[in-house]
């Protein structure tokens, strides 16, 4: 949160910041630091684009730090994020191939997705969590300018990347479960950095 508001701050004080961290695929090729930029950046000066991504932040924060702890909840965050950049890449129509996007939706959304595979795991209800993704998707409707494609890469990576962390320690995946967090984290970032490559070459 403090990384985002500082980052929103420089923005709207330094107009030219925003042009350099915003996510167009057609430059990230060869500028690739937005693909972990974006995430961190948002409109300048409307309080309410970072205002609510904040405020969603925090709540998913509350109740999945203690649950994932400090590092693995900000590799959640951050693979969420980097993800939602990625699928804005490989789901680019033409026009959005041009177009620019910025916020930390994609790794919030990467935050709901992790909500989903811990109640799933522990077996808690996900109808609240449903409801909320309908509304998200109802309002992706409405205001087309919504990036949808970071939203579903965030919602996939973030989900893909807490099974991975935490299916091994919940079923005591052998004697070493941090072996198999690591290969399958490691797994996942190959296959996302593959699929950039590839987007670009083939």
């Amino acid at each position: 949160m403090g990384i985002c508001v500082v980052v929103w701050l420089l923005q709207t004080f330094v107009s030219a910041i925003t042009s350099w961290v915003v996510m167009t695929p057609a430059v990230a090729g060869i500028q690739p630091w937005r693909f972990f930029t974006a995430p961190f950046a948002h409109v300048p000066g409307s309080l309410s684009h970072i205002g609510f991504n904040m405020l969603t932040l925090w709540l998913m924060g509350r109740y999945l730090e203690p649950i994932l702890h400090a590092r693995r909840f900000l590799l959640v965050y951050l693979l969420s994020g980097l993800g939602g950049s990625i699928f804005q890449v490989l789901l680019a129509d033409q026009e959005g191939w041009y177009g620019s996007s910025l916020g930390a939706s994609g790794a919030i959304f990467g935050l709901f997705g992790a909500y989903m595979v811990l109640a799933w795991l522990t077996g808690r209800s996900l109808t609240s969590m449903w409801v909320l993704l309908g509304l998200n998707v109802a309002i992706a409707v409405l205001f087309p300018s919504i990036s949808w494609r970071g939203h579903l890469g965030g919602l996939l990576v973030g989900a893909t990347t807490t099974l991975a962390i935490t299916w091994p320690l919940l079923r005591g995946r052998s004697e070493h479960p941090q072996r198999w967090i690591t290969l399958g984290v490691v797994g996942l970032a190959v296959a996302l950095m593959l699929a950039v490559f590839l987007r670009y070459t083939v």
